[in-house]
This record gives C-alpha cells, structure tokens and sequence, in this order.
C-alpha cells in the first residue's frame, strides 16, 4: 500500500484481496464479501455479504445485506440477521437421572426499511419460515400512518395474533382491526364497529 498524509492511505492484503483505505476524511474497505464506506456526516453504506448466504442451510450467525444511509436524512436496508440460541429438549422415556440435551436452534430475521424525511418511511421485520412479522409505513409524518402485526401462534390463534392499524390526520380516519374485529372512527361524527360475525354497531355522533 502507500500514503500520502493526510491526503489519503490504502493497504491491499494480496492473499485475500482485501483492502482498506481514506480519502480525506472518507472510508472505505472490503474483505471477500463484505464491503463498507462513509464519509461522516454526509453518508455511510455497509454490505455484510450476500442474503442468500443467509437463506442457505447452515449459515453462520450474523448479518447479511446492505445498508445506506445519507443526508438529507434517507435511509435503505435490506438485510437477513441470522441467529442461533440453545434451547433444552425433551426426551421422552428418561430413565431415572437421564437429563434432556440442549438443541440448537437457528432463526433468521428478515428486516427491511427505507425512508426519506419527512416524507415517507417504511420498516418490515419477518421471521424467515414463519408467519410472524411486523410492518409499519408512514406518509408525510401524520399524513397517513400503517401498522400491522402477525404474531406466530399455534392452534387456535389467541386474540390478537392480526392486528393492523391505518389512520389519517391521526383522527380523521381511524382503522383497526383485531383478528375478526373492526373498528372505525371518522372524525368527528362516525364510529361502526364489528365483532366477529354476529355484532356490527354504526353510530353517528354517539347516540345523536
């Protein structure tokens, strides 16, 4: 490598290619699959290696995808965390002083968010082979907000395993929905609620 200060510096490994360097106060570096640079405070971008390294059977714990972000104030992530917890598992028939040996057990989160303030933003968070996520969206701050919520339940479903939300003017338009059940509220005089499929009640100015 060489180095010119404080101008800039770069160093290459020539067995593995890897590199790393400055330009002024900007950085950048990649080692096989993951890459990063940033020039504070104007921008950063990460990149830990490709999703699909993720996906595959056997991926190691950790995180992969890219990440960006930038003045003013955007933003973009696309990326897999892979982890692995032990859990104990049961053993069926112990004899007297057998104990259960610990598994483990590997999850993958998919996350993805993007946004430009104030102008809109997204977030989404699923697990990987599961029905469990999470989404929320927003436009132009209280414009216009989105939130929805799957939990992963086995059979029957406990209350509240779907759950979404929409508004607008945050009380101008009020959405929710909880399973079967429904609510609506349309500022300032309309509600209509709905539970399940035997009770539906519309309102306008309470009892008017």
């Amino acid at each position: 490598g060489g180095w010119l200060f404080p101008v800039f510096s770069q160093r290459r490994d020539r067995e593995t290619q890897a590199y790393d360097g400055n330009l002024l106060w900007a950085f950048y570096g990649k080692d096989g699959n993951r890459a990063h640079s940033w020039m504070f405070p104007f921008y950063t971008y990460d990149n830990q290696g490709p999703i699909a390294s993720a996906l595959a059977p056997g991926a190691q714990p950790g995180t992969y995808g890219k990440s960006f972000w930038c003045l003013p104030f955007c933003w973009y992530e696309n990326e897999v965390q892979v982890q692995r917890s032990s859990r104990p598992a049961a053993v069926k028939n112990t004899s007297p002083g057998q104990t259960a040996s610990a598994t483990n057990a590997v999850t993958a989160q998919r996350i993805r968010k993007n946004g430009c303030f104030p102008l809109w933003s997204y977030a989404s968070a699923a697990t990987v082979g599961s029905a469990q996520r999470e989404t929320s969206a927003r436009l132009l701050l209280l414009l216009y907000d989105y939130q929805r919520k799957v939990r992963a339940e086995p059979p029957p479903k406990t209350t509240g395993a779907d759950s979404t939300r929409s508004r607008v003017l945050w009380r101008l338009w009020h959405y929710e929905r909880t399973d079967a059940d429904v609510r609506v509220d349309v500022f300032p005089a309309i509600t209509y609620d709905r539970k399940g499929g035997d009770f539906k009640k519309a309102t306008f100015l309470w009892r008017f």
